[in-house]
């Protein structure tokens, strides 16, 4: 009797055993192909296949144990290269018709708003830290591109509540940004915290520039006391940046970062 229960005992822990691996292996090629996934859609975005690219990280986000936030992060700088797509259009062929013009911009807009919406759905209680600031800087620069977008409006009081609502939440999403750098950046971060800063100096000139060109037609309009706040604030913040001088500092090179703003924007 006592063999009995011995052997069917070895056979019940053979049978878990066995599943056990079975389970286990089959997660292990799971886990390969996710990370094969990945890889394929970084390869992609690098060349310039962001539909190929958001193939592969839809594909990748399947799986339960994927990395949501990464891959939402990743899917957000996609749509945002795609709508710099038609952006850089728009500026490099400033003689388009109206019509064409318009309807670049509304293309790009969505883009950028598709980045946004990316960005939103990360878990802001499980962002890691080293992706943390990334999505921050990500948010300003979506803003950043929604006001230029904006800026080309053949009415401009129509759109001035929206253009300083957008300066106040990208000039809060770059000093998020850099509160919430990690203690110690590897040398693509640093990249991107050199673009992080030219970014806030674009941005803050175009501020300058908007300011200026307000007064001359409303001169009775104040200006935002709470804007030109942040803006004093991260002027101060400005020296504290990490520049070091082996780090490419032509924001028109993004690269595979992609984050740079183009010369063109004074």
């Amino acid at each position: 009797m006592f063999k009995k229960l011995l052997y069917g005992l070895s056979l019940f822990i053979a049978l878990i055993l066995g599943i056990w691996f079975l389970f286990e292996g089959t997660r292990q090629l799971s886990y390969a192909a996710y990370l094969s996934e990945i890889r394929k859609g970084d390869q992609a975005f690098k060349d310039g296949n962001y539909e190929e690219a958001l193939s592969s990280y839809t594909r990748a986000a399947a799986p339960l144990f994927a990395d949501k936030a990464l891959l939402h992060y990743k899917t957000s700088l996609v749509y945002y290269q795609k709508g710099e797509v038609f952006f850089k259009e728009l500026i490099e062929n400033p003689g388009m018709i109206a019509s064409l013009l318009e309807s670049g911009a509304d293309v790009a807009l969505s883009y950028y708003n598709k980045a946004l919406g990316e960005i939103q759905q990360m878990d802001a209680q499980t962002i890691p830290e080293t992706l943390r600031w990334k999505s921050y800087y990500q948010l300003g620069n979506i803003d950043f591109r929604r006001i230029l977008l904006l800026q080309g409006n053949a009415d401009p009081l129509k759109v001035q509540a929206e253009v300083e609502r957008l300066f106040r939440e990208a000039l809060q999403h770059y000093q998020n940004a850099l509160d919430a750098r990690p203690p110690t950046l590897n040398r693509e971060e640093k990249i991107l915290e050199v673009y992080l800063k030219q970014n806030m100096e674009y941005l803050m000139r175009l501020y300058d520039k908007y300011q200026t060109e307000k007064n001359k037609t409303r001169p009775d309009i104040a200006r935002p006391m709470d804007i030109q706040s942040q803006v004093e604030k991260l002027k101060l913040l400005m020296p504290a940046l990490d520049l070091s001088p082996d780090v490419e500092k032509d924001p028109t090179k993004g690269g595979k970062f992609g984050q740079g703003q183009d010369k063109g924007i004074k």
